[in-house]
Formats: structure tokens, sequence, C-alpha cells
């Protein structure tokens, strides 16, 4: 039988922009974002490739989270590199969906030398590490190409 889960507000996370779907996060940046400095650009929008990675981390999806990535990606977590699929699901299992994590989008910039980067920033929450944190997204067609963790 299929779980059900329920859309539910939460106005702490509605300020910042989320909308929580059961227990997990679901993403809108702040309507606050649009009105920052063109410099870097900000949106309310995420890429597509990086929507469907953070939606896969909310979702504990493993699977999801590793094909939002090219095959010869690399995850960059505070100078520790991750290249490719199988260091990437290595170590998402230890220490993103393995440890639980679930983030709410705060802010959502657009860099502006580079239009392929955006940068997100989350609250993450896991059963590791918990706190702010940036995630510059290189996005590459469909997929991503790096993910750099810095916070």
């Amino acid at each position: 039988m299929a779980q059900r889960t329920s859309l539910r507000y939460n106005p702490r996370a509605a300020a910042a922009g989320a909308l929580l779907l059961g227990g997990a996060a679901l993403f809108a940046a702040p309507a606050a974002v649009a009105a920052e400095s063109p410099s870097p650009s900000s949106s309310t929008a995420l890429p597509a490739p990086v929507q469907r990675a953070v939606s896969a981390v909310n979702d504990g999806d493993n699977k999801a989270f590793v094909a939002a990535f090219t095959k010869d990606a690399l995850v960059n977590d505070s100078g520790r590199d991750f290249k490719g699929h199988a260091a990437i699901k290595g170590w998402s299992d230890k220490e993103l969906i393995g440890a639980k994590a679930k983030l709410t989008v705060n802010k959502v910039k657009q860099d502006a030398r580079d239009k392929n980067t955006v940068t997100v920033t989350a609250e993450v929450k896991s059963d590791g590490f918990n706190g702010p944190s940036d995630f510059a997204f290189t996005v590459d067609g469909d997929k991503l190409s790096a993910m750099r963790i810095t916070g």
C-alpha cells in the first residue's frame, strides 16, 4: 500500500520560502531574494538539474541524486573531492542521504561571471551536520557537472 503524504503549512518554513511535504521541504526561494542586488543575479527558481538533486536528497533517493550528475562529475565537500558516480554515491551513502539529510533552500544566486553556476544557501538537518551551508552547483545541460559545499 502506498504511503500517504500531505502538504502542510509551516509559518517558519514559509518565511524561508519552503513548502513542506510530509517531513521534507519542497522548495521555492523566498520573495525577498528577488529584491537583492542584481550582481550576482538572484532568482526564485532552481534550474531543473539542481531541483532534481535537492528533491532527491529530501526524498532519501540516492539513485536519483547520483543520476542528477554527469558520469565524471565532481562533488567537493569542504575540500574533499569525490569524482564520478561511484565516488559520489559512496560519499552520499555515508554523509548526505545516508545521514538522512534534509535541505531547506533559503536563497538562490546565479553567478554573475559563470552563468552555469548557481549557489544555493540551505539549512541542513541530518544525523551528522546541522546548520546553514552553501552548495555551488555547476549545470551542464540537463545534468550537474559539479557540486561544491562550503559553509
